[in-house]
């Protein structure tokens, strides 16, 4: 272990020195509080053996600096005073101190102390490591259920923990669906249409640069590109449209193509509809029945009746 040694006589420090030698640990040593505090910091050790009265900090002072700090590290401190009186061993003991030794120090029961401070500051680092490992997964488990397992990109949850933000800038909102999907699952099979929307995911996610992509269900996507008015999305989304068709996927359910294509369906969130993310979706859906009902295979914007 790596013990740290606080007190202002140097013949004190001295025989703990020796001791902590000869019972195999690493020391450090400073010569008042301030200076033990500084050591703290610098070195993190597994214990503090510290002195009740010196210059500067305290004992009873350097201790709850210690306990004060938010380090999952724990350190196992132990008072050293000549002052044997029950009040001042419960008074250590109240500031977070672990134990008390009497001083003059006997060399075997500064080894009992460090055997139990071993024992305590292993357990301690045990569940540390159990607490990071737990927060690690916790994390992993909440970005996990934000992402579309299929396609791996967001879903609504990430769509709602992002919406947010998009509220708080023009921006433009496209609807994208996979044309005649269901013809595609019934004449190549289910697995064959997941192969497809994870293709067509894939495309969305890199080819439209810094817009967000969420899977909304079925063979549906929502883009959201922040800072782009209604024509300049239509420009992106257009070129993702191309892109796709270019693929050329064959898909002899979808006529008059023959092949894979989708359709968009974009509102602008501007001055007349900032702050109604629902409203401009709906919006966004409108221009893609329209796309739909007008032949596929394109780009609409919405346009207000």
């Amino acid at each position: 272990m790596l013990i740290l040694i606080v007190g202002d006589k140097e013949e004190e420090r001295r025989v703990l020195r020796e001791a902590c030698q000869r019972l195999g640990h690493e020391w450090r040593e400073a010569p008042d509080g301030d200076a033990g505090w500084l050591q703290y910091l610098n070195c993190r050790p597994q214990v503090i053996l510290s002195d009740f009265v010196m210059p500067g900090k305290n004992g009873l002072e350097l201790c709850r600096s210690v306990r004060n700090q938010p380090f999952d590290h724990y350190t196992y401190f132990v008072l050293l005073s000549t002052l044997s009186q029950r009040e001042h061993i419960l008074e250590g003991l109240r500031s977070g101190a672990d134990d008390y030794l009497p001083k003059p120090v006997d060399v075997e029961d500064l080894e009992l102390r460090l055997l139990a401070a071993q024992r305590v500051t292993e357990l301690h680092a045990r569940l540390a490591e159990q607490r990071h490992q737990l927060q690690v997964m916790s994390e992993r488990l909440f970005e996990e259920s934000r992402r579309d397992p299929l396609t791996q990109v967001g879903n609504r949850l990430r769509y709602h923990d992002d919406s947010p933000k998009f509220l708080e800038l023009p921006c433009a909102v496209a609807l994208c669906d996979i044309d005649c999907f269901k013809q595609y699952n019934d004449i190549y099979g289910h697995l064959e249409g997941d192969k497809i929307l994870r293709l067509v995911a894939g495309q969305l996610d890199r080819l439209s640069g810094d817009a967000h992509v969420y899977r909304f269900g079925g063979e549906e996507f929502l883009l959201i590109f922040p800072g782009l008015e209604a024509d300049q999305a239509f420009a992106e989304l257009e070129k993702l449209r191309r892109e796709i068709e270019a693929l050329d996927v064959v898909h002899v359910g979808n006529k008059p193509f023959g092949k894979l294509t989708v359709t968009f369906g974009v509102c602008p969130l501007d001055g007349c509809t900032l702050g109604d993310l629902e409203r401009v979706g709906k919006q966004a859906d409108e221009a893609l029945y329209d796309g739909k009902r007008t032949g596929r295979n394109r780009v609409k914007i919405y346009q207000s009746a």
